[in-house]
């Protein structure tokens, strides 16, 4: 005679293959009632389905349980790690403030110069003294000299000759120059036939300072030279101008300003 026997097996079964869980885990299957403890997380609640206890005292970690031991948070407190497995609730530091003694007295001055210290932070609060230091700067060196003329000259020199009165001799430096007026060129307009302006250094040439325009009997056309000069206190700086034909003539204000910049 063949007797049926029946065997309870703790077998899950779940998409990727059985889960077998310890016997003490779950009750019976047959609908009888548990309690949930640290040995029965599972419990059939009256009815064949598993039904997993709420309760519990670990987060999942990338290498395992961390289990948390701390009980009810206080208002403020934040989730300290205090391991690699272990967490609890701690109160955070208080923010650092600052209080008006924590930071030096001294009186103001009108200006500061090489040397003086501006104060960032006292040590009052136990943290180190910081300074900013004023740098030495050079202080800014800026002069002019300038030549004016307002009478009518005329030129019939193809080679360059010396505006009258458009010369100075300035102090050792750099300057920036500008040689300016108005002129026109007696006779009729043609190919080659110019006006030229230009600024010197001693006796060289500025090439980039030359102007050339064209112009007929009466119709002044403007000009400004302009040039950056390093001199050495014994050169002159002059404005010339020459023509190419016929007679050339300069009318009105003329100037030859030099301004340093270093």
């Amino acid at each position: 005679m063949i007797r049926e026997v029946f065997v309870s097996i703790p077998i899950i079964h779940t998409p990727v293959g059985n889960l077998y869980l310890p016997v003490d885990t779950v009750d019976a299957l047959e609908g009888t009632a548990g309690t949930p403890s640290a040995t029965n997380k599972f419990v059939t609640g009256g009815d064949p389905i598993l039904t997993q206890d709420k309760t519990a005292n670990a987060i999942r970690g990338a290498s395992g349980e961390i289990n948390i031991t701390a009980g009810t948070p206080s208002s403020g407190q934040v989730l300290t790690a205090q391991g690699p497995s272990t967490v609890s609730w701690q109160t955070p530091p208080a923010p650092l403030l600052r209080a008006p003694g924590d930071f030096a007295t001294f009186s103001n001055k009108l200006s500061s110069g090489p040397g003086d210290r501006i104060l960032i932070e006292d040590a009052a609060d136990g943290f180190t003294k910081k300074y900013l230091t004023v740098a030495t700067l050079p202080a800014p060196s800026f002069a002019k000299q300038e030549v004016v003329a307002n009478n009518t000259i005329t030129t019939t020199s193809t080679s360059d000759i010396l505006c009258q009165g458009m010369t100075v001799t300035p102090v050792a430096g750099v300057y920036i120059c500008f040689f300016t007026g108005s002129a026109f060129l007696g006779g009729y307009m043609g190919a080659g036939r110019f006006v030229e302006t230009s600024i010197y250094q001693g006796s060289t040439k500025i090439l980039g300072s030359i102007r050339q325009f064209v112009d007929q009997n009466n119709y002044y056309t403007p000009f400004v030279c302009f040039a950056v000069l390093t001199v050495d206190g014994s050169t002159a700086i002059s404005g010339r101008w020459r023509v190419t034909t016929n007679t050339g003539t300069m009318y009105g204000y003329r100037t030859l300003a030099v301004i340093k910049v270093g």
